[in-house]
């Protein structure tokens, strides 16, 4: 077999033109930042070049399987989700975000005992369950904290970087609090009886929603009320008898209202067009997609079988799927549904567009034991966290190996 000399003139010629070639458009970046801030200095703050400059490197690229793989020190508070395609690892000890590329992005020393995280892919809002502190961070730097006077039961964040918090008040059971993306407070309902369980603030900033719970005779009551943060006037407020509320959510013009016994799907007029219920299993998780919701059950009656469903947002069945094992995690984008067990994964071949599931080949991919989280990337890439560290994966490698769509 021939073998290639690394060392050949040849090549060296073409590593140093691309070196050069590098380092020009390096220089010429520079010249373009130079001229921006000076023509737009009232509009470029710090965070906006720092962001910039956050992928550039003039380093010659490794050529190996490790760029795609992080190593972090996690332990059992530790919570993940993907910040864009980095991840965010938040534990009592502390905030960070990787890279892929193996770099640590950022550090934050924040001590939270029960931490919980929120991300809507730009921006992670981090806080202490049953404490009083909140912050939120860029992939770069910390952009807000604040601490409660009393305690944080839950958070949502949305996509422009508002967010509403769960909390309470002196002679309040439990109420929510809103803030702009300028984090400036513009919204407060408290309840003297009512505990709220989920809060979500819609996109628009012009709506916010919550789920709450009282006992009443000895029975759940699940409430699902909207306020318009326009006025402070409440519009949508339906009761469920006999439910637990986990989840309140909106997507393409529908909520959602996740119990212990079903989902319902409720139009802007309050009225319910849909329910999928689930007498005979008891909800283990769940996760919400743009079309569509999958949900991990548990058999009631056989404890040991666990149930996957997807359900339209019309409360149609396109997927059911029974395991043996307990199913640790699972995730979706518009193309690929993942299904993590212990040492397992299934990939599932998931067409959005015309809202069918078609069962892939690729079930029982034997990973390692001890991956607790599957994530979803861009481009069709998916995240096996575990917790030492965290590989990325491409999905793509699977296509060849799918079903066609008859």
């Amino acid at each position: 077999m021939e073998e290639t000399n690394i060392n050949n003139p040849h090549y060296l010629m073409i590593a140093n033109k691309l070196r050069v070639a590098r380092l020009a458009v390096f220089a010429a970046l520079m010249v373009l930042v130079v001229c921006s801030v000076a023509m737009l200095r009232d509009e470029i703050t710090v965070e906006n070049l720092r962001y910039l400059f956050k992928y550039v490197d003039v380093r010659a690229p490794e050529i190996s399987g490790s760029q795609k793989q992080i190593y972090y020190r996690a332990n059992t508070s530790s919570r993940f989700a993907m910040l864009r395609n980095d991840l965010a690892v938040l534990n009592d000890s502390g905030y960070e975000v990787y890279s892929f590329s193996g770099r640590k992005i950022m550090s934050a020393n924040i001590k939270y005992p029960s931490p919980a995280i929120e991300t809507n892919g730009k921006f992670s809002l981090c806080y202490d369950v049953g404490g009083s502190e909140l912050s939120v961070y860029n992939a770069l730097s910390c952009l807000y904290e604040h601490n409660f006077e009393y305690g944080i039961y839950g958070a949502h964040l949305n996509n422009g970087g508002a967010f509403a918090v769960i909390t309470a008040e002196k002679n309040y059971t439990s109420g929510i609090e809103v803030y702009s993306k300028r984090y400036s407070k513009v919204f407060r309902w408290m309840s003297p009886d009512k505990h709220v369980m989920s809060v979500f603030l819609a996109d628009n900033d012009k709506t916010v929603a919550c789920a709450s719970v009282i006992s009443q005779n000895g029975k759940f009551i699940t409430e699902f009320f909207t306020f318009d943060l326009s006025d402070g006037s409440q519009k949508i407020n339906c009761a469920f008898e006999d439910e637990f509320p986990y989840k309140v959510s909106y997507q393409n013009g529908v909520y959602l209202l996740i119990t212990d016994k079903a989902v319902h799907f409720i139009n802007n007029k309050g009225q319910q067009k849909a329910e999928f219920s689930y007498p005979r299993n008891s909800l283990e998780s769940f996760h919400i997609g743009e079309k569509s919701i999958a949900l991990s059950c548990k058999n009631s009656v056989l404890g040991n079988e666990n149930i996957i469903k997807v359900v339209d947002f019309n409360g149609n069945l396109m997927y059911n799927k029974s395991y043996a094992e307990q199913v640790l995690s699972l995730d979706f984008d518009q193309t690929y549904f993942y299904v993590l067990r212990k040492g397992k994964l299934d990939i599932i071949n998931y067409d959005i567009v015309d809202k069918k599931i078609f069962p892939s080949a690729q079930t029982d991919i034997s990973i390692g034991a001890d991956i607790q989280y599957v994530f979803c990337a861009e481009n069709g890439n998916y995240v096996l966290v575990s917790p030492e560290g965290a590989v990325k994966y491409s999905a793509q490698s699977f296509i060849s190996k799918m079903p066609q769509k008859s």
